[in-house]
């Protein structure tokens, strides 16, 4: 806690000093990790679909029919549809998943504007592609759930 005060101080002088801000939020706590797996595990970013799944299993103390999946987000930006989601053992490991989706026009765009972050455009795009992580969020009842994956993106055809 001392050392938070302390750099969170030291953010402050600094941010005055050059005018700049540069305080963030502190990152959030969350209670519950869970185990996500996002499909497909190969995007092109040219293609034409309707959809990227992902299956969220939680620790066996929970139960993931209690997730609200209009809280369901992708990176905290893309909401998951709330009208297409199912409860099942999509991994066949005996521990229920929900399976929910997201449209993939949103995820795409969200996905290059992560890339140009990273500075990469298509005409520098590496032909293996890139691995880029994704984090799913969402409540469970009073409780926050949390999990990630990644994915590599292609940008051919």
């Amino acid at each position: 806690m001392r050392k938070m005060l302390i750099l969170t101080v030291c953010m402050l002088c600094l941010s005055l000093v050059a005018g700049v801000m540069v305080l963030r939020a502190p990152p959030a706590t969350f209670g519950i990790v869970a185990t996500v797996d996002i499909y497909p595990e190969t995007l092109n970013l040219k293609s034409i679909g309707t959809w990227i799944t992902a299956y969220i299993e939680l620790p066996e103390s929970y139960d993931v029919s209690d997730i609200n999946v209009t809280t369901v987000l992708l990176d905290g930006t893309v909401p998951a549809d709330s009208k297409l989601w199912a409860i099942g053992d999509y991994d066949k490991d005996g521990v229920s998943d929900m399976m929910v989706k997201f449209d993939r026009q949103t995820v795409i765009d969200y996905i290059w504007a992560k890339l140009y972050h990273m500075r990469i455009d298509p005409s520098s795009f590496p032909k293996e592609g890139v691995e880029v992580g994704l984090t799913i969020t969402g409540s469970l009842n009073t409780e926050t759930i949390e999990g990630s994956d990644t994915i590599r993106v292609i940008y051919q055809g």
